[in-house]
C-alpha cells in the first residue's frame, strides 16, 4: 500500500495526541493499523480518549495489527520521501520510504494484538461545533486549566450554550460564546485533538461519553466529570461580584518584553512574584526586591485610584501569551484580582497578599 507522506504524517500526529504511553497499560503505548475496504485506519488511546483516523488507499490489503507507537510516530515524522509504502508480513510491518524499516507486530498472548473498536450505545446528537472553536478554546484557555488533581474537575473545560470556562482556582479564563446546547465538562485531550482539524465537528453523547466526528477523524471520550461536580454556580457568583475601579489599555508585546527582563530578578524566595504599581497613566513593573524596575505607558485610563498588585509572574505571562491581539484591557483597583480582556475573552488572576 502506498500513501502520501503528508497524509500519513497528519494522521499519525493527530492520533498521537491521545496516545497515553502508560507502561502499565500496554495498549496506550501502541498505534493500531487496520487495513480493509481500501482504507487504512490509524488508532491510539490513553483509555479516556480513543482516536481513529481513516486514510483512503486504493489498495486491497487486509490486516489488523498494533506496533510500537513511539517508534512509529518518530519514524514517520523523520521521513522525507513524498511517498511511503507499507506492507504487513506475518511478523512485521515493513515501511519503505527514504530506506526500508521493519517494526515488530506486537502480540497479545501469542496472537497479533488488535486495537479495540470503541462505540457508545444509545447516543444522541448534541451539537455541531467548528474545529476552529476548539482551537480557540485551547489557545485561549488551556493556560488556566489546573495541572494537579487537587480539584479534579478543574483539569477540564466547562462549556455550555453561552460560555466556556477554564480555571485552576487562581486563574480563570472565560469566553462568551456558544459551544454546546447542554452543559458539559470536556477533557483537555479531547479539545486538543479536535483543535487540529478543519470544518464542522459533529457531536453525539450519552450520560458519560461523547463522540466527535470530523472529516477523517473519529474521537470517543469520557467527560472530565459530571456537570454537577463542576462548581459553575459558585464560580459565576464569585466573579459576578468582582468590580474593577480602574481600567486601561496596555500593549501586550511591550509588557511581555519587560517581564522577560524583570524575570531575571525574580527568585523562588520571592514566591516568583512581581509588583505592579499603577500610577496615573503609567504601570511600574518591579521585582519583589525592587532591583528591577521598568515603566509601561497606559492608555485610555479610566478611574482615578492609584494602586499596587502582587502577582506570580508566570500567571501573568501565561495569560498574556494566550491572547492573539496586542492591545488588551487591564482591570485593576480590586483587592483580590486583576483582569485582562479583549472582545469576548476575559481572564481573572488572583493577587497575592503582601508580606
Amino acid at each position: 500500500m502506498r500513501l502520501k507522506l503528508e497524509d500519513l504524517t497528519k494522521a499519525v500526529n493527530t492520533v498521537k495526541i491521545v496516545m497515553g504511553n502508560n507502561k502499565i497499560i500496554p495498549i496506550t503505548q501502541m498505534i493500531g493499523l487496520t487495513a480493509k475496504d481500501q482504507t487504512l485506519v490509524l488508532s491510539a488511546t490513553n483509555t479516556f480518549e480513543y482516536a481513529y483516523y481513516k486514510l483512503k488507499t486504493n489498495d486491497d490489503s487486509k490486516f489488523d495489527i498494533c506496533v510500537n507507537g513511539e517508534i512509529f510516530t518518530k519514524l514517520i515524522n523523520k521521513l522525507t520521501s513524498p511517498e511511503v509504502s507499507i506492507e504487513c508480513t506475518d511478523k512485521a510491518l515493513v515501511i519503505r520510504a527514504d530506506g526500508e524499516y521493519t517494526l515488530d507486530i506486537l502480540l497479545d498472548e501469542n496472537t497479533n494484538a488488535t486495537f479495540p473498536l470503541k462505540t457508545i450505545e444509545e447516543s444522541k446528537a448534541v451539537d455541531s461545533v467548528t474545529a476552529a472553536s476548539f482551537l480557540n478554546l485551547k489557545e485561549t484557555s488551556s493556560a488556566a486549566l489546573a495541572t494537579t488533581l487537587t480539584y479534579p474537575s478543574f483539569i477540564g473545560y466547562y462549556v455550555d450554550d453561552k460560555q466556556a470556562i477554564a480555571t485552576d482556582g487562581y486563574v480563570m479564563s472565560s469566553i462568551d460564546s456558544h459551544f454546546f446546547k447542554e452543559a458539559a465538562v470536556l477533557r483537555s485531550n479531547f479539545v486538543d485533538i479536535l483543535s487540529q482539524g478543519e470544518g464542522i465537528v459533529n457531536l453525539e453523547s450519552t450520560e458519560n461519553n461523547i463522540k466527535a466526528t470530523l472529516n477523517n477523524l473519529e474521537v470517543y471520550s469520557t467527560f472530565n466529570c459530571p456537570v454537577a461536580d463542576y462548581p459553575i454556580d459558585s464560580i459565576k457568583e464569585m466573579f459576578d461580584k468582582v468590580n474593577f475601579n480602574n481600567t486601561a489599555k496596555i500593549n501586550k508585546t511591550a509588557l511581555l518584553s519587560i517581564l522577560d527582563r524583570i524575570a531575571l530578578f525574580i527568585t523562588p524566595y520571592d514566591d516568583e512574584a512581581i509588583k505592579l504599581s499603577f500610577l496615573g497613566d503609567k504601570l511600574y513593573i518591579k521585582s519583589a526586591k525592587d532591583n528591577g524596575i521598568e515603566i509601561l505607558p497606559l492608555t485610555e485610563v479610566k478611574g482615578e485610584s492609584n494602586c499596587e498588585a502582587l502577582i506570580p509572574i508566570n500567571y501573568l505571562l501565561n495569560q498574556l501569551k494566550s491572547f492573539k491581539e496586542d492591545s488588551l484591557q487591564i482591570g485593576f483597583g480590586n483587592d483580590t484580582y486583576i483582569s485582562l480582556s479583549k472582545g469576548n475573552v476575559c481572564k481573572y488572576m488572583a493577587l497575592m497578599q503582601s508580606k
